[in-house]
């Protein structure tokens, strides 16, 4: 599968000065997409495989390209790696390890233990969490990972210029933000229009194709 597979970054930007504060590291398929590719997926086997690619091989093109901000990497909320690839993990990428944010998937089904043990493994390295696409994902797990960052899904930030439900649903993601202090990062940034909107609103970061594209 490794010789399948290249990784992009996606810069995510500070909503107040406009720098690039982070990447997300994002898996491709040669002859596929990922969506394909986790549809596939039909043992804890099949969803392990992708989960340690995903660390190794973005952990190695970050560190090929000498990054230097935060790294943001997708990891599924119901699996983590064994003590064997933990360790070497460790091993490999300590540094990098410091100045990473383990964004959980909405998806399989989130498991509260392995995210305790997702916790507890890395521990040492002060590793903040994000929740992807919140909106979609569920109060219950903002509980659960107790996040750093919440990132807000693309379906809410696409048109909020000009969508009042929009626009009502993204101040109770601000207020719920406040409440549990999470940092808000707007994903799917794709209009000037867009992103005019939300410079005026209380948004911690910026992602999304206008301002910078996945490469």
């Amino acid at each position: 599968m490794n010789s399948r597979v290249h990784i992009i970054f996606q810069p995510i930007f500070d909503a107040k000065t406009m720098q690039i504060f982070a990447y997300e590291g994002l898996m491709r398929f040669s002859d596929t997409s990922i969506i394909e590719v986790i549809k596939r997926c039909n043992t804890y086997f099949d969803f392990y495989e992708i989960e340690k690619l995903t660390f190794f091989e973005t952990f190695k093109e970050y560190q090929k390209r000498n990054l230097q901000e935060k790294l943001f990497i997708n990891s599924f909320p119901n699996i983590f790696l064994n003590q064997t690839d933990l360790l070497s993990l460790m091993n490999q990428y300590s540094e990098l390890l410091r100045k990473t944010v383990i964004e959980i998937l909405e998806y399989p089904k989130l498991d509260s233990e392995v995210i305790n043990k997702k916790k507890a493994g890395l521990k040492n390295y002060s590793i903040d969490f994000a929740i992807d696409d919140y909106g979609i994902n569920t109060f219950e797990n903002l509980q659960i990972i107790a996040p750093k960052y919440l990132k807000i899904d693309r379906s809410i930030i696409s048109g909020i210029n000009q969508d009042l439900k929009k626009q009502e649903q993204l101040q109770e993601i601000i207020k719920i933000a406040k409440k549990y202090a999470c940092l808000t990062i707007a994903e799917g940034i794709e209009t000037v229009a867009d992103l005019d909107y939300l410079r005026k609103q209380r948004i911690d970061y910026f992602q999304g194709f206008l301002l910078g594209k996945p490469d």
